[in-house]
């Protein structure tokens, strides 16, 4: 079972819609549970919350002895640097007006250290990963090649951070 919480309220819509799950349209920071969760899970979520810290203190509140996982853009990644050294409107994967914050694995690691997370595992996967990539419904080839040097480089697109509450 699982409760998840979309502050936009057309996506929550759809979402509840397509799946009939228990959606709540509300800010994550201001989500006051019922119950405790076992885990919280945070995909492409961090990179656009200017104040991290509400978004964490409520994740230790929602699951107090819970697990953490969070996914976000590396902003080491080939990809980031590719854009760091080409792109007139990107920074890596500060993306503006969307993605104004971007994340390092040292940066994600202090963060949850800092915030009073323990445990803190963060590695960088490619976008296409079985396991812990995105949900891609067809990849180019050109894609596919970079997502596989990415990956073998440890300098895939895709941060994941695992962390004890």
């Amino acid at each position: 079972h699982y409760t998840a919480v979309e502050i936009e309220p057309e996506i929550a819509r759809h979402a509840r819609e397509k799946t009939q799950a228990d959606i709540r349209c509300e800010d994550f920071a201001d989500f006051v549970p019922d119950v405790e969760y076992d885990v919280v899970f945070a995909s492409q979520v961090l990179e656009h919350v200017r104040e991290p810290k509400p978004f964490l203190e409520n994740v230790r509140q929602v699951s107090p002895n819970g697990l953490l996982h969070l996914d976000v853009p590396n902003h080491n990644s080939v990809v980031a640097m590719a854009r760091k050294l080409f792109s007139h409107s990107e920074y890596g994967f500060i993306q503006p007006p969307h993605h104004m914050l971007a994340y390092t694995a040292q940066s994600m690691k202090y963060l949850l250290s800092d915030n009073g997370f323990h445990e803190i595992e963060v590695i960088a996967h490619r976008n296409d990963h079985p396991v812990w990539g995105q949900l891609i419904a067809s990849s180019s080839l050109s894609s596919k090649v970079i997502y596989y040097f990415a990956g073998m480089l440890g300098r895939g697109s895709l941060l994941m951070a695992l962390a004890r509450i």
